[in-house]
């Protein structure tokens, strides 16, 4: 229940509130005493539902407090493990080789500056996203499939790869202790045929 059907149920009971009043108003007005000690039982009928209402209306307030407060909290983890990836980006050597880490699903956690620039300048906007989701047609198109391969196997490879005048090297390296598989770290070299 979202915070507006909240505001909306407490307006609610705050007319129903009124409405009573009002009645228990009139009534003693126009009937006098003797009527209105005789309708009191209904008048605290209303007023127990009105409260029942008042405490479940509370309820839902405090879970919607406490869903918001851990979407808050979701946040903030989130945008750690951003920061902590744009450092390791960062962090990770620089140089001919690319460098691309892959969790044990398969989706790019980090990579180096030499990936960026031969994968190209979105690929930061492919972190957490599957392998097959990054373009690597300029490199070898098998490349998801072999990473696929060692996540499966749980074993490192080599794979080598001849694409125009280059020649594409690459090393899946299996992170993580036997039986606990954590991810791939894969290195990619290019040079001339």
């Amino acid at each position: 229940m979202d915070e507006e059907r909240l505001h909306e149920i407490m307006e609610e009971n705050r007319r129903l509130r009124q409405r009573v009043f009002d009645l228990e108003s009139r009534q003693v007005e126009t009937r006098g005493q003797a009527v209105f000690s005789r309708d009191q039982t209904h008048v605290t009928k209303v007023l127990k539902l009105l409260e029942q209402r008042d405490h479940t209306v509370e309820d839902i307030a405090a879970r919607l407090d406490k869903a918001a407060d851990e979407l808050e909290e979701a946040r903030g983890r989130a945008r750690s493990f951003e920061e902590a990836a744009e450092l390791a980006t960062q962090a990770m050597p620089d140089g001919p080789e690319l460098l691309l880490v892959f969790n044990r699903e398969g989706k790019l956690l980090l990579h180096n500056r030499a990936a960026e620039k031969a994968l190209g300048a979105n690929l930061p906007e492919r972190r957490l996203k599957e392998v097959e989701a990054i373009d690597w047609s300029g490199l070898d198109p098998y490349l998801p499939v072999f990473l696929r391969q060692l996540l499966a196997t749980r074993t490192s490879a080599t794979r080598a790869s001849e694409r125009g005048p280059r020649k594409i090297s690459a090393a899946g390296t299996v992170l993580g202790a036997p039986g606990d598989l954590r991810g791939v770290l894969l290195r990619i070299t290019i040079s001339a045929s």
